[in-house]
Parts: C-alpha cells; structure tokens; sequence
C-alpha cells in the first residue's frame, strides 16, 4: 500500500517472493524497469523482457488503474495493487460484483485465472475501509467489493485474466464503472448502472444492461440482447439474433448474422448489412436502412425512414415523417403525414402505400399492374400510359400483373417511369 508513491527504478535487479504469497517488490533487470508491488504466487512464470515484467506470459501494467478508463491514479491520493491466481476448470461460474469501480476481463495463455485489484482511496483510512471478497469453490470465482465504512471514498477496479482454454459464465455487475469484456468463450451478463459496456470477440450468448451508459459489441459469436435507458449502441458482426433497446439512444448497427430487433424512443437508427428479418421502430427518431437480405418492419412516430436494398418485403408506417424506400418484395407504406416514395426496378410484387397529407411517388422502369389509385384534393399523374379520370383509377396498366393501391387524402400520386 503506498501514498503518492514515486517510480523506483532499478537498472539490474530483480526480487522475488516465490514462498508464499508475501507483499514483495519484483523490478526489472533488463534495460531498466520500475518497481511493481504486489503479490507473487508459486508456480507463476515470471520473465522480465525490454523492462517489462510478464507474469504467466501476461505483460503487467505498471500504471495500476491507468489501465482502466473512469478511474484515472490523479483522482486519489492513496492506491493499492493485488494480484491472486486461481485455478478454474472448464464450465466456471465467474461473478463480479463492483459497487464503484471498473471491470476489465479478457483471456490469457496461462491456465489459471488472474485477479488484478487495483484500490484507490482519497485517504489511507479510506483505502483501508474497502475490500474484494473472493469466494472460491471448485467450480467458482465470485469477487465482490465491500466496505466497512460505506462513507469511506474509495473504489476498487478489477483486472480478471482467464485462460482461454475453458468455456464460463459470466456474471459482471458495476454499479458507476465501465466494464469491458474481451476474448473469452463464455455466457456473458453484463450490467452496469451509469457506466459504458464494452464487449468484443465473445463465443456465447450476450446480455448486456446499462442506465446511463453506451455500449459497443464487436464480433459477437451467439445470441446478443442489449438494453440502455439513456445511452448509444454501436454493434459489429453479430453472429446470431439480435435485440437492442435504447430508451434515448442512437444506434449504429452493421452486420448481423440472423433476425435483429432494433428500439429507440428518441434516437436515430443506422442499420445495415442484416442477413435475415429486422424490425426497428423509432419514437421520435430517423431511420437509415440498408441491405436486409429478408423482410424489413419499420415504424416512426416523428422520424424519416430511409430503407434502401431490402430483399424481401416491407412495411413502413410513419406518424409525421417521410418515407423512402427500394424493395424487391411486397411493399406496404403508410404515412399520416409525410411523402412516400418507392423505387422499384419493375412492379413484381404487390404494392398498398395510403398517406393522409403527404405526396405518394412510385419510380419504376416498367409498370404492368393492376392498379387503383385515388387522391381527395391532389393530382395524379403517370409517365405510363393509362386512363385517368379526374383523380381517380382503376385499370390494368400494361401487361397486368401485382395490385397496386395507391390512396392519398391530400397529396399528389405520381408514376414516374425510371
């Protein structure tokens, strides 16, 4: 435990504790290296390389909490470091409870899990007031923060190193810390209360939870379902289903694997690359939609929807937004106030758009249809030739073929040939 501490730094020595685990000092030989405190267990492989220290073939930061992003070392006068090894077998149950404080994990060549506690406190009474309670079994790692003054102003950050060999689950919960996950083969729970989730290159299912913070996954290999009442959602190459929900959030969302549901009340929605049925509905939010290999849902209730590339079908309801989409299957548009405008390479499939004050727009190179159309107080025109009388009609156009309803209560209806 030290107080505002220097570096020390040794140009050749090294110590080492290697009897039982003992508060020691282990420093670099090799080109210079500072002095790390900690403890050192038996059986540990330690080599010091360029002046870095690695323990178990894992580089070791010399920074403590500089290696977490909410807990910079300025903040606090006093830290502490600790380091535990464990041994875990395949299937573990790994939980970490932290009521303030970061949690790091992420896998490691070694074949025992290694716990780095890092504790900060503004005082040294501070810093003694709180402490990690592990509990160990021969299935299980729990670790959970606990103070014996809760008044004391300290927080601990956890470092968790686990063997990639072994599949877990994984139960992590901060309660105004990020949490960041990475490289492990595991069922992975997150949640955190005001701070930002971070996972990436996971094997399993994912669940992550925040209040007031953002999230980003990346390479998820299993089913993903996240959730945030006030906090973005950046997602990357999911492979599996997928939910997100963010109650005032935007979300930018690229490449999943199966069908994918996407919820904001006052974001916007970037989604594309989704290889199976994605359903997004925004409150008061705009949607930018492209390259859904089946069908595509959509509702607004104050947002444009921009959904281009839709292989299947489409629904599309907006309250008070425009809509503009390019669909190769059935396609059914309604807005109550905004336009519609639809592009299609011809008419292959069934068309049904209504609006009640906004324009409706169908861009095709061919249009063989059997058509009805109908405007209250607009005009309708066609670059395709067809009977019209006034603004209404009811006619094959062309060759025949899907049926086409086109109902505005007050806007233009136009056919406009690509």
């Amino acid at each position: 435990m030290f107080c505002n501490s220097k570096n020390i730094f040794l140009s050749i020595s090294l110590i080492l504790c290697l009897v039982n685990p003992t508060d020691c000092m282990n420093a670099s030989a090799v080109g210079g290296g500072r002095i790390r405190i900690g403890r050192v267990f038996e059986g540990n492989n330690i080599t010091v390389t360029n002046g870095q220290t690695y323990i178990d073939g894992v580089l070791q930061n010399d920074g403590g909490a500089e290696i977490f992003g909410s807990s910079s070392q300025s903040s606090w006068n006093c830290k502490s470091e600790d380091i535990k090894t464990y041994p875990l077998v395949n299937d573990s149950g790994i939980s970490i409870e932290n009521s303030n404080g970061d949690i790091d994990v992420l896998s490691h060549d070694g074949t025992n899990a290694i716990l780095h506690i890092t504790k900060l406190g503004a005082t040294e009474g501070d810093l003694n007031n709180i402490y990690a309670d592990v509990i160990v079994t021969d299935k299980s790692l729990q670790i959970i923060t606990k103070y014996l003054n809760p008044a004391a102003k300290a927080l601990i950050n956890y470092q968790l190193l686990l063997p990639k060999i072994n599949k877990y689950s994984c139960n992590f919960k901060t309660s105004s810390g990020d949490t960041s996950i990475k490289e492990i083969d595991a069922e992975v729970n997150a949640t955190s209360m005001s701070g930002k989730i971070n996972v990436e290159k996971i094997i399993g299912t994912t669940q992550a939870k925040t209040s007031s913070g953002d999230m980003k996954f990346k390479t998820i290999t299993g089913r993903l379902t996240a959730t945030t009442q006030s906090g973005s959602v950046e997602a990357k190459k999911i492979e599996g289903p997928a939910q997100f929900t963010s109650y005032s959030g935007d979300m930018d969302i690229d490449t999943v694997s199966q069908n994918t549901e996407a919820h904001t009340a006052s974001g916007t929605l970037d989604i594309k690359n989704i290889a199976a049925i994605l359903h997004a509905v925004s409150t008061s939010g705009d949607m930018d939609i492209s390259n859904v290999a089946s069908h595509f849902i959509g509702r607004s209730v104050s947002g444009r929807v921009k959904a281009g590339e839709i292989k299947g079908n489409s629904t599309i309801d907006t309250s008070s937004g425009d809509i503009i989409s390019d669909t190769e299957g059935e396609f059914k548009g309604n807005s109550s106030s905004g336009n519609i405008k639809l592009h299609k390479k011809n008419i292959n499939a069934p068309i049904t758009i209504a609006t009640s004050s906004g324009d409706i727009e169908i861009c095709s190179g061919t249009f063989d249809a059997m058509l009805e159309a109908a405007t209250r107080s607009g005009d309708l025109s066609s670059d395709f030739a067809m009977p019209v009388r006034k603004n209404r009609i009811s006619a094959q156009v062309g060759n025949g073929g899907p049926r086409v309803s086109l109902r505005a209560a007050s806007g233009d209806i136009t056919l406009t040939q690509n």
